[in-house]
């Protein structure tokens, strides 16, 4: 009988027959026939495509998917009797490209072998992965994950949002976890997390904080912005606590250091110190700095993180403590604080005292060693030495602040014009400059004028003084003329006619 008239259900029962034909020996045990492939290989045949009898079978269970070529997916059934054979010519056409050592392929689908019409064939369903779940980023890295995520999700690329929030890819091999990107949703499935960086469609907003309280301090220098059911508590010119609401969760102190110290003394001395952990470089709002993770002491905060900034010629220390309770999202929610946090410009006038008009509808600032003096006819004099009216003390670098009626709508030009006239003033020369004052622009008068008779005798000006400057602003607004008058400028030095600036700096229109 010929070997090849052998009925498969005959040989898969052979536990072991010997045939002696000559001088050689052919071996049919375990239910595989392993002969065939020495025959292909005595008689030079090539074989390119898989043999149409090794497809024969009588039912399902004969049959198992195997490749067709040198690439990685099943895609055809073969009797599993001439599995061996099959892999065999493979082997020596494509090398162990898979890394198999079988013609059973990494499966990207689960193809199902079945027996039909007495031939092997392949019924292919998709091998998908669930939520959650990883597929190959490169096809067949991995023989036990699928390649494709099943409908309606997308694999995505772990990422994390460092604390400048900015994006950074996780370590994470070649691989992609499915998720259902593009639901509205910004999900974490299997402490996988989509955010901003790999699911922008749903999580642009993470970082949202539209309806968070801002906290803002012009003497430190910054702003940042915090949730809104937080407690600020603060003492002025030392520090700032911002905080939940509740016992045990997270802390955040606000401080500046020493001016005089720098960030690489700090930075060595953070070095010295125990429990500390992570010491890295960092930007915030484009302010370079430095953090540093830290262990808690016993019974207290169990950790947090540090940030140190140097910005206004201050060096601002923040320093975030975390309890128990908010372990869990602690760094997003520190992150989210942080990529909120703004450098502004320092306000000098943060501790000055201001004086409000509620009938005109205006407000100014003023040093709290100057004095503040209010003149008949709706005017007020802001002084660097105290004034006594009706005496002849004279008020030296000063600014008078007066309101006007202009009831006739005069342009500014020719207010002044009409002005200088009523009062007899001897302009001998006059410079106009533009001048921004709360983001409006106005002109500036710098007016050198003759001294009269009178005007000397108001003790206002020194006796030797045949003339002097004044420098006035005018501002034309709800049919009045609000009038900001330099005085003393003549005699002022540098730094009091910086002050005379801030102080019209600070002026500006409210609501009535």
């Amino acid at each position: 009988m010929k070997k090849e008239s052998l009925s498969i259900m005959t040989v898969k029962t052979l536990l072991s027959v010997v045939i002696f034909a000559g001088m050689g020996t052919i071996i049919i045990g375990g239910g595989y026939i392993v002969g065939e492939y020495s025959k292909m290989q005595n008689s030079n045949k090539i074989i390119k495509e898989l043999p149409d009898k090794w497809k024969v079978c009588n039912q399902d269970s004969d049959c198992i998917g195997t490749r067709l070529d040198c690439t990685c997916y099943i895609k055809d059934a073969i009797n599993e009797v001439y599995l061996n054979d099959w892999t065999n010519i493979l082997q020596e056409r494509c090398g162990n490209d898979c890394m198999m050592h079988h013609a059973i392929s990494y499966r990207r689908t689960k193809n199902e072998a079945i027996c039909e019409n007495s031939e092997c064939k392949i019924i292919e369903e998709e091998y998908c992965a669930k939520a959650g779940e990883l597929i190959n980023d490169y096809p067949g890295v991995n023989k036990n994950l699928p390649d494709v995520c099943c409908e309606g999700l997308e694999g995505l690329a772990g990422f994390g949002i460092n604390e400048s929030g900015e994006c950074e890819q996780l370590e994470g091999g070649p691989f992609l976890t499915c998720m259902p990107c593009g639901n509205g949703v910004c999900d974490t499935i299997n402490n996988f997390d989509e955010n901003k960086c790999n699911c922008p469609e749903d999580c642009g907003n993470e970082t949202d904080t539209s309806n968070w309280q801002i906290y803002r301090n012009e003497e430190f220098g910054f702003e940042v912005k915090y949730p809104k059911t937080w407690v600020v508590s603060e003492k002025k010119h030392t520090y700032i606590n911002i905080h939940t609401n509740q016992p045990g969760g997270i802390v955040i102190n606000i401080y500046q250091i020493d001016p005089n110290n720098t960030l690489g003394n700090i930075k060595d001395d953070v070095k010295k110190r125990d429990g500390v952990y992570d010491l890295r470089e960092i930007f915030v709002d484009g302010v370079k700095g430095i953090a540093y993770d830290y262990v808690g002491a016993p019974k207290q905060a169990p950790g947090g993180t540090v940030y140190i900034f140097e910005k206004n010629e201050s060096i601002i220390h923040a320093r975030f403590d975390c309890y128990e309770d908010y372990e869990t999202n602690y760094t997003k929610i520190r992150n989210r604080i942080l990529s909120s946090f703004k450098f502004i410009e320092k306000d000098d006038t943060s501790d000055w005292q201001t004086y409000r008009n509620e009938e005109f509808g205006f407000e100014v600032k003023y040093p709290e060693t100057w004095y503040f003096t209010k003149l008949p006819r709706r005017g007020v004099l802001i002084s660097a030495s105290e004034i006594l009216l009706g005496t002849d003390a004279r008020p030296g670098t000063s600014i008078f602040l007066t309101v006007i009626d202009n009831p006739l709508k005069l342009s500014i030009q020719n207010w002044k014009s009409k002005d200088d006239e009523q009062y007899n003033r001897k302009i001998i020369l006059s410079k106009e400059n533009e001048i921004i004052i709360n983001g409006k622009k106005y002109v500036q008068y710098i007016d050198t004028i003759q001294a009269s008779k009178e005007e000397l005798e108001t003790g206002y000006l020194k006796p030797e003084q045949s003339q002097y400057q004044r420098m006035n602003i005018y501002i034309n607004k709800h049919n009045y003329i609000y009038n900001i008058q330099w005085r003393g400028i003549d005699s002022a030095t540098e730094s009091e006619l910086d002050l005379l600036e801030i102080i019209t700096q600070t002026f500006k229109f409210i609501e009535k």
